[in-house]
C-alpha cells in the first residue's frame, strides 16, 4: 500500500514537472550534458586529445576536426570540456550529496530535540552563514590546498550550514503534525521518528535545494580552479580551461567562450529543473 501510494505521488509530481516547458528544457540539456561526460572515453580518447600534446596544431580555430578549436598545446578543446564535465560534476554532486547527510542529521537533531542544543547549533551557524559560500570555501581551500579531494571537503563545509538550516527550517513545520505526536505516544524511539517519518517527508524542499545547489556548487569550482584553489593543470576542469585560455582570449576568443557556455548552461539547466521540482513537489500549487 505504501508503495504504491509513493508511486502515485512520483508519478503526479513527473505529470506536473512536464508541464513546465522550462523545466523540460533544463531536463533535456542535462541529459545531453550527461550522455557527452558518461560517454567521454568513447567520444574522445583522454590520453590522445586531453593530455597529449601537439604544439603544431595549436590555437586551431573551430573546424570539423575540432570542433571547438585546440588550445596552446594543441590540445582538443571538445574532449577537455567533456572530460572536464567529469569533474565539474562529480564535485557538485558528491560534496551536495555529503553536505545533505551532515546538515540532515544537524538539523533534525536540533529541530526535534530543540532548546538548549538548537540555540546552540543555530548560533554557531549564524557565524558561519555571515561569510558567503564562496568565501568560505576560498578560505577552506586555501588551508587544505588544491586538489580534487581539498576541493570537494572545502565545498562540502561552505554548503553544510545552508542545508542544515534549511532542513531545520522543513522539519520543524512537519514536527507539529498530528500523525508525529501519534508515533511518540504509540512508543516510537526517536530515532525511529527521524528516520522514518520526519525526514522522508522533508524529501521534497531537500531534492529542489539539492538540484540549486549542485548548479551553485559547479559556479564555485569552477571559481576556484580558476583562482588556483582548485583543479591543478593538466587535468581538464571548466574553470581550469577557461583560467587557461584568458591570456589568449583576445586572439583566440573561443578558449574562454567554449568553457565560459559550458557552466553558464549547465548551471542555468540545474535551476530551470530545480524551479520545475519546487513547482511540482508544492502542494499548494496542485489542480
Amino acid at each position: 500500500m505504501e508503495k504504491k501510494r509513493r508511486n502515485g505521488m512520483a508519478a503526479e509530481t513527473w505529470r506536473r514537472f512536464k508541464k513546465s516547458k522550462l523545466a523540460m528544457l533544463g531536463l533535456v540539456i542535462m541529459l545531453i550534458f550527461a550522455f557527452f561526460i558518461i560517454f567521454a572515453g568513447a567520444i574522445a580518447n583522454y590520453e590522445e586529445k586531453v593530455q597529449s600534446q601537439d604544439l603544431a596544431a595549436s590555437f586551431q580555430p573551430p573546424s570539423r576536426e575540432h570542433w571547438f578549436g585546440t588550445d596552446e598545446y594543441g590540445r582538443d578543446l571538445f574532449a577537455r570540456i567533456i572530460h572536464g564535465g567529469r569533474i565539474s560534476l562529480s564535485v557538485g554532486l558528491i560534496s551536495t550529496f555529503i553536505s545533505i547527510v551532515i546538515a540532515a542529521g544537524i538539523g533534525a537533531a536540533a529541530a526535534y530535540y530543540g532548546g538548549l542544543f538548537d540555540s546552540i547549533v543555530m548560533r554557531i551557524l549564524d557565524m558561519f552563514m555571515g561569510i558567503p559560500l564562496l568565501l568560505l570555501a576560498i578560505a577552506v581551500a586555501a588551508s587544505l590546498g588544491p586538489g580534487i579531494i581539498n576541493l570537494t571537503m572545502a565545498i562540502t563545509v561552505a554548503q553544510i550550514p545552508g542545508f542544515t538550516r534549511i532542513i531545520r527550517s522543513v522539519i520543524l513545520n512537519i514536527y507539529s503534525l498530528d500523525y508525529i505526536e501519534a508515533s511518540k505516544a504509540y512508543g516510537s524511539s526517536d530515532s525511529t521518528i527521524i528516520l522514518s517519518h520526519i525526514l522522508p517527508n522533508a524529501m521534497g524542499p531537500i531534492i529542489v535545494q539539492a538540484t540549486m545547489s549542485v548548479a551553485v556548487v559547479i559556479l564555485d569550482t569552477a571559481a576556484l580552479s580558476y583562482l588556483g584553489l582548485g583543479i591543478q593543470p593538466p587535468a581538464p576542469e571548466w574553470g581550469a580551461i577557461l583560467s587557461d585560455g584568458k591570456e589568449f582570449m583576445r586572439y583566440s576568443p573561443y578558449l574562454v567562450i567554449f568553457p565560459g557556455l559550458a557552466i553558464a548552461i549547465s548551471s542555468l539547466a540545474l535551476n530551470l529543473i530545480g524551479d520545475g521540482l519546487r513547482d511540482a513537489l508544492d502542494p499548494k500549487l496542485r489542480d
